[in-house]
């Protein structure tokens, strides 16, 4: 490491230790907004909540939901080729935890806060033998610690948006160095490889382009068939559509939508699942799945506000206006929606997954809407020609099943990557 980037690095910890105090009271805020769970709070100062079994662990970190579903995916393919192996699984988000499959060699901890003390904690009580990360969680703590322990570290599908380059680009050197502690690292977005060019030749060090591991994110257990059933009973006598994943900053979009169309189909129901709980007064005609298992005779939007239910209802229809992109979010991964047979009607923003959002358009299994009244006419007419929505769902279904198959040769080639545990 040359000097400015030993005392960019230098700084950086100093700082975050003086900063302590700051982080204490960033946890108890936090913990008053019901962003952090009481029980795993002590994860962020690198404390567990739990005893390390004996053996080897592979450690996997995201940031959020989708990271988590991709490190789910890796999770398993571990242990086929592993089975004596323990999976520790970090994230950001509490969203994310509540995502985790049941699994007696899966385990879930909230990543410590980039604390040099902290980390190092983490590190010292887990020891893992390896860790990959998901897509662009690059701090310099986390990065430079697990460097020094001689810990193999990869990153998979790195995402470099254009916003990152342009923050790193104030301080290359560091980013060249950061990226130097790694083994290896790859990615399936096209942007995030140019990105990446931009601020470091090939040679120094490569990023190689792979298949996208979002691919193989789809629920690992398939949804229970009495409860599909019953739902297919109820949602058999009236008309629905299905907005997935939406923000606050688009309910409003959504809503004003769902008034124009029951102009038309007064009885049309829309089932709505937030990324994160909505704060709605109390409205006639709305019901909530954690009040209500079913939606009521007289109800009109059904908020669907209870984790790991979007496979269900991917299930049930053929198309969805699928949030995250009417707002500058990025847009969400539609492989998700895909691997159900649902297509996908979205907005412009979808920076974060383009190279997904592209394979899908090119097969004619997305729309992609910048104007409201547009919305309003392709859901409409969707509704009004089920042959057509079936086929959009199909073709989105045909997209995955191709992308899969590559993603899940690669996830194969990754559980190489873990290091033999000495006997």
């Amino acid at each position: 490491m040359n000097l400015t980037s030993r005392l960019a690095l230098g700084f950086y910890q100093i700082t975050s230790t003086l900063l302590t105090p700051f982080f204490i009271l960033l946890g108890r805020r936090r913990l008053k907004q019901r962003k952090e769970l009481a029980e795993k709070i002590q994860e962020r100062f690198g404390r567990p909540s739990f005893s390390r079994q004996k053996g080897q662990y592979v450690w996997l970190h995201g940031a959020s939901i989708g990271e988590v579903r991709m490190a789910t995916s890796l999770a398993y393919q571990i242990l086929v080729d592993r089975p004596d192996a323990w999976v520790l699984i970090t994230s950001q988000t509490i969203s994310a935890f509540k995502t985790m499959p049941t699994h007696n060699r899966i385990f879930h901890q909230m990543v410590p806060w980039d604390h040099p003390v902290w980390i190092k904690r983490f590190l010292n009580y887990w020891q893992p033998c390896c860790v990959f990360i998901f897509e662009a969680e690059i701090w310099p703590c986390l990065l430079y610690q697990t460097y020094k322990k001689k810990i193999p570290i990869h990153f998979l599908n790195f995402h470099l948006s254009d916003t990152s380059r342009k923050w790193w680009s104030w301080f290359p050197f560091f980013f060249k160095e950061l990226m130097s502690f790694c083994q290896s690292r790859s990615t399936g977005c096209c942007m995030s490889y140019d990105n990446y060019q931009k601020l470091i030749p090939l040679k120094n060090p490569p990023l190689i382009k792979k298949a996208n591991l979002k691919y193989i994110t789809q629920s690992l257990e398939p949804q229970a068939p009495p409860q599909l059933e019953i739902w297919k009973q109820v949602l058999k006598k009236r008309p629905f559509w299905l907005a997935s994943c939406i923000h606050p900053e688009e309910q409003q979009l959504i809503f004003n939508l769902h008034q124009q169309l029951r102009r038309t189909k007064p009885d049309l129901l829309l089932i709505c699942v937030p990324r994160h709980p909505l704060n709605l007064p109390p409205t006639p005609g709305v019901t909530y799945q954690s009040q209500n298992f079913l939606p009521q005779q007289d109800t009109t939007v059904y908020i669907v506000d209870t984790f790991g239910q979007l496979p269900l209802f991917y299930s049930l229809t053929s198309f969805c206006v699928f949030g995250g992109s009417f707002a500058p979010k990025g847009g969400h991964n539609p492989a998700e929606p895909a691997a159900y047979g649902c297509g996908v009607i979205h907005g412009p923003q979808t920076f974060n997954n383009q190279t997904l959002y592209d394979d899908l358009l090119h097969a004619q299994a997305c729309i992609k809407v910048t104007l409201e009244e547009k919305l309003t006419e392709i859901v409409m007419h969707f509704l009004d020609h089920p042959d057509e929505s079936t086929a959009f769902g199909r073709r989105a279904k045909a997209v995955l099943e191709t992308e899969r198959s590559q993603a899940q040769t690669f996830l194969e080639e990754i559980s190489a990557l873990i290091p033999i545990k000495k006997q």
